[in-house]
């Protein structure tokens, strides 16, 4: 986690009126040699003025203290990063800052520098969680699916199937609210420290078991949460994305959640370490083995789903459009939403969510990771080490060269083409691309609020890939969704 340091003032305010200054300030700058995320913090108590930074370059955090002027319809600060001097220029416009940063390099003749681009953040949120987007009520109902095809490999009867814990989302017309946890009980305990009494006394704009919209064929999205993460901790990517007309079965994978509590009370726990099956092959073999069996799991549920449709006594028979398919997932389940699509093409798009191999979307060689449908890596600033770091972990920059080359090589295999998008602010975190650091109890307005623009940017990238792709348009994320986040740092492929 990035530590705020120390700002000293300048100069005084100046030509910059109060009121738009304080705030936080987050964003990202870019240039040919030069990238990275900012996110400046401006407090004013009377006429006094407090103010922090924290500044990534090239994916790395500088540890330097920051000093900050402010003129006339500019702010500015300098600092030094790795021996070399960072100054910041900018001009404030409204709830923007846009300016310029520069890097003195070793040489003292030579610069390097980057277009600046920051948006100041809404403080007014007092929602846990950000709410739907879209105009539709949303209903949630819970199942367990038996894949009768497959062996529980975690069970100690070695004739148990597979089977998973699913939640539906999906448009009604009942408009009500439900518990975040739909056994809070059996599944608080469970919960990491701080967050269980936030996510117990949690009501979401959710009706449970409610009847679906009829006349209607939906959109079916397929998610997959991250490795020991529950997928009630995605709530609101699930609501909003029903809120706007598509269904979501999020999966629970038994023996992997911390615990899986079915409609009928039955509750499965991870097996103790000493009695889980061993892992063979190498690191990549054994992530890849991992990514698969998620795999398999997704696509079982897209056959509960075929068999759901075709019920004529069932709640929703006829209301799946499975000809407009997706599969999403976070972290683990990124990768098992890119290897879903290598094993059904039919499948429409994916999407990857900060879900990664070093810096592969899938661990796989090139020639291993074609995959047909439409592809989006949403995903933090890749991470570029020092050789001393490098030489830490026991890489050498040929070697880490090399693995970033692979991830590009794997992404122009594509068949139909992706992007990678990076999301812009600094201290963006793996986790917080779920709803698990807006349940920590005591965070602080800033925190909330920059935790807020991230589920805020996903949920748009995400539900604008989706629409995209359903039309048979996924590019036109280009000049829709990228403008209105236009500090993302994107690479569209082919």
């Amino acid at each position: 986690m990035l530590k705020p340091f120390a700002v000293a003032f300048l100069a005084a305010v100046g030509g910059i009126q109060a009121q738009t200054l304080p705030g936080i300030w987050v964003g990202a700058f870019e240039g040919p040699e030069l990238w990275g995320r900012l996110e400046l913090t401006l407090e004013q108590k009377g006429d006094e003025w407090s103010a922090q930074a924290r500044v990534e370059v090239n994916g790395r955090l500088h540890s330097e203290p920051v000093h900050v002027s402010i003129g006339e319809g500019t702010i500015g600060f300098r600092t030094i990063w790795e021996g070399r001097e960072i100054r910041v220029t900018g001009t404030v416009v409204g709830t923007r800052l846009r300016g310029s940063v520069t890097i003195a390099e070793t040489s003292p003749d030579r610069f390097v520098s980057a277009r600046l681009d920051l948006v100041r953040l809404s403080m007014a949120a007092s929602d846990i969680l950000p709410p739907p987007t879209g105009s539709l009520a949303i209903g949630r109902s819970t199942f367990r699916w038996v894949d009768e095809k497959r062996a529980e490999p975690s069970a100690i009867d070695p004739s148990d199937k597979r089977e998973l814990l699913v939640y539906l989302w999906y448009p009604t017309e009942r408009r009500g609210h439900s518990p975040y946890l739909t056994d809070a009980e059996r599944v608080a305990p469970f919960l990491p420290k701080g967050t269980a009494e936030i996510a117990r006394a949690l009501e979401l704009a959710v009706s449970t078991d409610a009847p679906i919209i009829k006349g209607r064929r939906y959109p079916v999205v397929l998610f997959s949460p991250g490795k020991g993460v529950n997928a009630f901790h995605y709530s609101s990517l699930y609501e909003d994305l029903a809120s706007h007309g598509f269904v979501v079965a999020a999966v629970d994978h038994p023996y992997d959640a911390p615990v899986a509590v079915f409609p009928e009370g039955r509750a499965v726990l991870p097996l103790p370490k000493e009695a889980r099956p061993a892992s063979k092959g190498t690191d990549l073999e054994v992530q890849q083995q991992a990514a698969d069996f998620r795999a398999r799991d997704v696509l079982s549920v897209r056959e509960a789903l075929v068999r759901m449709n075709a019920d004529s006594d069932g709640a929703f028979v006829g209301c799946f459009d499975l000809s407009r398919l997706f599969v999403v997932g976070h972290s683990l389940g990124g990768m098992a939403a890119f290897r879903a699509c290598q094993l059904k093409p039919s499948i429409l798009a994916c999407i990857n969510i900060d879900g990664g191999y070093r810096a592969r979307p899938y661990p796989a060689a090139v020639n291993e990771s074609v995959i047909e449908p439409s592809f989006l890596w949403l995903r933090r600033p890749l991470y570029e080490f020092t050789d001393t770091q490098l030489t830490q972990v026991g890489m050498t920059r040929t070697e880490f060269n090399e693995e970033i080359a692979m991830g590009s090589r794997v992404m122009r295999s594509l068949g139909k083409g992706g992007f990678d998008v990076r999301l812009p602010h600094a201290g963006i975190e793996h986790m917080d691309f779920s709803d698990l650091p807006l349940l920590h109890s005591g965070i602080s307005p800033s925190s909330r609020a920059t935790h807020f623009l991230t589920i805020e940017m996903m949920r748009s990238w995400v539900r604008d890939f989706l629409e995209a792709a359903a039309e048979g348009q996924p590019r036109r994320v280009l000049t829709q969704t990228s403008a209105a986040y236009r500090e993302a740092r994107i690479t569209a492929y082919k």
